[in-house]
């Protein structure tokens, strides 16, 4: 239920607008007086805020002025109320901020149309400032990633001890996505008993007393799986139908949630694994955190 504060001096006026607000389904506030709408526009942050302009103390412009001061109540949209129809004062607060202005006397249809109208185009300027951030969040993401993947190349290029590439990749890939571990491992096929070794990994302390990163590949028929396929993708662990019920019960007892696996085949005809493993609970790789880590992959084999 949207919020409707409303700052009105004339307290009959005030009491009819409250009682149109709640017939309109509306949560509604009171106001006698500038100063104290303000104060609680601060205290309750409403959706939106209905104004008189000529009131004593504290005027609708000083309101105004003093809602767009803060960043809490900047944003809430205010229509003004004047008995005044005068171009210059519509214009005067149409240019300090305020969304609308209602000349009294004013119709309840009137009134509803302008409250509808504000509270659209709040919504829309919401989703258009989330969209925004989405944006940019995902930028940043993106540079973050050929930033590791442009440090990966020069590395190979400079020759840097490979140890030093393999951990400072694996660190990097845990950050950008924000898992609880990632780990390298190489299988080693040519002995009696083969077996994925564990040559680096990255994790946080959160899974310290969790299961180790190898553990993941001791169950035979999920190595097996991910020897066969180039990308294992599992967002949900408990809901997966790509693991038969041996292996499911193995990773929930180890407290897997989650598992994003890419292989990499080496020069040498031997195939690795970059592992990002998250163990709290389940969560969904973006196509973008699936890309970066193939991509990793695809780069790996140069150095190695």
């Amino acid at each position: 239920m949207k919020k409707i504060l409303v700052i009105e001096d004339e307290a009959p006026l005030r009491e009819d607008i409250l009682e149109i607000l709640d017939c309109l389904d509306f949560e509604c506030l009171g106001a006698e007086n500038g100063v104290v709408g303000v104060k609680q526009a601060q205290e309750y942050l409403p959706d939106l805020i209905i104004c008189d302009i000529m009131m004593p103390e504290l005027d609708g412009y000083g309101v105004l002025n003093s809602l767009r001061q803060s960043a809490k109540t900047a944003i809430i949209p205010l229509i003004f109320l004047s008995a005044k129809a005068d171009k210059a004062d519509i214009r005067q607060g149409m240019n300090m901020g305020a969304d609308d202005y209602l000349t009294k006397p004013f119709t309840i249809s009137e009134l509803e149309e302008a409250i509808m109208a504000c509270l659209e185009k709040q919504a829309t300027r919401k989703q258009a400032q989330e969209m925004l951030r989405e944006s940019e969040a995902k930028s940043q993401q993106l540079t973050k990633q050929q930033e590791l993947l442009d440090s990966l190349t020069k590395q190979i290029r400079n020759s840097s001890a490979i140890r030093n590439i393999i951990n400072s990749t694996l660190i990097t890939i845990r950050n950008l996505l924000q898992t609880h571990r990632c780990s390298f491992l190489v299988y080693r096929g040519n002995v009696d008993e083969p077996y994925f070794e564990l040559v680096a990994e990255s994790s946080d302390v959160e899974v310290a007393n969790l299961a180790k990163s190898n553990a993941l590949m001791e169950e035979a028929s999920l190595g097996e799986l991910i020897l066969n396929q180039s990308r294992i993708e599992l967002n949900d662990i408990s809901q997966s139908s790509q693991l038969d019920v041996s292996s499911l019960n193995y990773l929930i007892s180890l407290n897997y949630t989650a598992i994003l696996a890419v292989t990499i085949q080496f020069l040498s005809g031997e195939v690795g694994v970059i592992v990002c493993e998250h163990f709290s609970k389940p969560r969904t790789w973006s196509n973008n955190e699936v890309e970066l880590l193939q991509a990793v992959a695809d780069q790996l084999p140069i150095a190695l």
